[in-house]
C-alpha cells in the first residue's frame, strides 16, 4: 500500500539502509525500521519505536557532548556587537547541532545564540547549547526535542525558553555554575527558579519543590500529557509562565482576556 514503506534512515546523517546495520556509519547506534509517508494511525503503532530512537538520540548526543563519539561543531553565522557576539545561525543538515562558538570569541565578549539559531531546521532532533547566553526564541521554527546546555551556559537573556516544538529531554553539564537539570526539568543551581518543563515530559501530575521561589517565563508553556500541577504557597509566577504566549480570547461581555493553561493549578 502506498505510504507504508519501511525505511531504516540515520536520524543523525540521513542515511538509508535496505537493512538494519544497528550502527550507523557515522557512529550513531541502534537504528531501527519506522514507516515514513503514511496516516497518523499507523504511526501510533510505531510509538514505542519512535520513543526508543528518540531516547537513543539523547544518548548518542551526551555521547558526542563527553567526546565518546568524534564529531564536529556545526557551521555558525556569528555577528560581533558592541559588547557581545550574536551566534545567529547554525547552518546544520545533520540530526544534532553542536553550537560551540569558543573559537569565534573575540576580547572576551560572551557570545548569545538569538532567535533563529536553527530557522527551518527541521531535521536537527537535538541541540548541544555552548554558548554563554540564549534568547527565549532560539528554538523558533526547529524540530528539537533534546537540549543540552554546557557548561559554561550562564542565562536566557529574557529568563526562560519558548518551546515551539516539544521538548522531551533537558540535560544541564554537572560542571554548570547556574543551571541543574532533574527529571527534565531545568532549575536553577539553587533550586530557586525554575526556567523550564519539557513538554512531552512523561506524567499527568507534577509537584514543584517547595524551594523553588520563582516560574520564569514559559516554563510550563502548553505541556503534552500534564493535567495537575502542584505549587508552593507564595511562588512568583512569572508573566506567561503558565498560558499560551500572548495569546488572548474575548469572554461573554466581549472583553479581551488572558488564555488560562488547559492543566489545573493546586497550591500547597
Amino acid at each position: 500500500m502506498f505510504g507504508m514503506k519501511e525505511v531504516c534512515e540515520c536520524p543523525i546523517c540521513g542515511k538509508e539502509y535496505d537493512t538494519n546495520p544497528g550502527t550507523c556509519s557515522c557512529g550513531f547506534e541502534g537504528l531501527v525500521f519506522l514507516p515514513c509517508y503514511t496516516t497518523d494511525a499507523v504511526r501510533e503503532k510505531y510509538e514505542g519505536k519512535r520513543k526508543e530512537m528518540t531516547f537513543r538520540i539523547y544518548k548518542f548526543a551526551k555521547q558526542v557532548y563527553y567526546g565518546e563519539k568524534p564529531y564536529e561543531s556545526s557551521s555558525l553565522v556569528t555577528y560581533e556587537r558592541e559588547n557581545r557576539i550574536d551566534v545567529d545561525e547554525a547552518l546544520e543538515r545533520r540530526g544534532l547541532a553542536v553550537v560551540d562558538p569558543a573559537r569565534q570569541q573575540k576580547n572576551g565578549l560572551p557570545t548569545v545564540a538569538v532567535e533563529g539559531l536553527l530557522a527551518m531546521r527541521s531535521n536537527v532532533r537535538a541541540l548541544i547549547l555552548n554558548t554563554d547566553e540564549a534568547e527565549y526564541s532560539v528554538l523558533d521554527e526547529s524540530g528539537v526535542e533534546i537540549l543540552l546546555l554546557g557548561a559554561h551556559f550562564k542565562r536566557f537573556c529574557d529568563g526562560g525558553l519558548l518551546q515551539y516544538r516539544a521538548l522531551r529531554y533537558l540535560w544541564v553539564d554537572g560542571k554548570n555554575r547556574h543551571f541543574m537539570a532533574d527529571d527534565n526539568v531545568l532549575f536553577s543551581k539553587d533550586r530557586t527558579k525554575l526556567h523550564l518543563y519539557a513538554r512531552s515530559r512523561p506524567g499527568e501530575e507534577y509537584r514543584v519543590p517547595p524551594c523553588v521561589k520563582i516560574l520564569e517565563p514559559y516554563s510550563f508553556f502548553m505541556p503534552h500529557f500534564l493535567k495537575k500541577l502542584y505549587l508552593p504557597k507564595g511562588i512568583r509566577i512569572a508573566q506567561n509562565a503558565l498560558t499560551i504566549h500572548n495569546a488572548y480570547t474575548k469572554n461573554d461581555n466581549g472583553e479581551l482576556v488572558k488564555v488560562q493553561p488547559d492543566f489545573e493549578v493546586v497550591y500547597y
